[in-house]
């Protein structure tokens, strides 16, 4: 009899060992997120801001394609799962107790030419953390938009500033051509 209430024990225990990493692995809900947006600025200005912007992030480049339109970045480290700076940016699939490590993002840019003065730029990450407590594999993870909308609004804003001082060449420029029309008595 006590032979059976242990075996029972074990079972019922294994029963609700598995339940609970069943249930953990639910599937997790991928944000709608902004991946894409449109500038009013030319081919060459844009990729020179995306290419400022990945350079400034310290994002180490894989490949670079101006001609295609792409550049990938190789994998870089992000914070530590369990920190609030993490959680904000990624979501990862619930494995029931998992303890992750080494979580790891790679981005993808690609740079469109819509029409003469208007390129879009997409933004494609690929995020990863590695489960050593209980499958001992990558698992994927996803973005809550905030790295691509940090991306996206760094690009913006040198397109921004761009913009800016190539109207304060053409306002000076304006001033000189009036200064030397009025300097030389016409």
């Amino acid at each position: 009899m006590a032979k059976t209430m242990g075996a029972r024990t074990i079972q019922v225990v294994l029963r609700i060992i598995f339940v609970a990493m069943i249930a953990g692995c639910a599937t997790t809900e991928i944000p709608n997120i902004e991946r894409a947006r449109v500038y009013d600025a030319g081919f060459d200005q844009t990729w020179n801001a995306v290419v400022a912007t990945v350079a400034e992030r310290a994002c180490p480049i894989q490949a670079i394609e101006k001609e295609s339109g792409v550049l990938a970045t190789s994998e870089m480290a992000l914070p530590n799962p369990g920190s609030r700076q993490f959680r904000e940016m990624v979501v990862m699939p619930s494995l029931g107790l998992a303890l992750r490590r080494a979580p790891r993002v790679r981005m993808n840019f690609v740079v469109v030419r819509e029409a003469a003065a208007r390129t879009s730029v997409q933004v494609n990450t690929t995020i990863s953390a590695f489960d050593y407590n209980w499958t001992g594999q990558w698992h994927q993870g996803y973005s809550t938009g905030k790295i691509e909308a940090d991306m996206l609004g760094a690009i913006g804003s040198k397109l921004a500033l761009t913009d800016k001082c190539i109207r304060s060449r053409i306002l000076v420029r304006v001033g000189e051509t009036r200064r030397a029309f009025a300097g030389s008595g016409r």
